[in-house]
């Protein structure tokens, strides 16, 4: 149980697979864009409290494995909003 997140009235463990890939599946995060890439997003989810379990920048996607507080609005600034075909966080039980 130590890994649950707690609020006054609710316990929680909500974590996202997430998977970013480059127009046509282009090789163009490699060497120094790579780079810049994965501090870019390790600046987002510190200031939006997120915890990365998981994550790799490869040559033509980006894969994370984040923890968002549900109390916020957790898409990163630029993206689309896909909030409709993202399961909701369940109580743990």
């Amino acid at each position: 149980m130590e890994d649950y997140k707690r609020g006054s009235h609710t316990v929680w463990d909500c974590k996202y697979d997430l998977v970013w890939t480059t127009k046509y599946r282009y090789q163009v995060l490699a060497g120094d864009v790579g780079q810049r890439c994965r501090e870019l997003l390790r600046e987002i989810a510190r200031s939006q409290e997120m915890v990365i379990y998981a994550g790799s920048v490869n040559r033509d996607h980006v894969h994370m494995l984040v923890s968002p507080v549900p109390t916020q609005n957790w898409l990163l600034p630029g993206t689309r909003s896909v909030a409709g075909t993202l399961p909701t966080c369940a109580p743990a039980h």
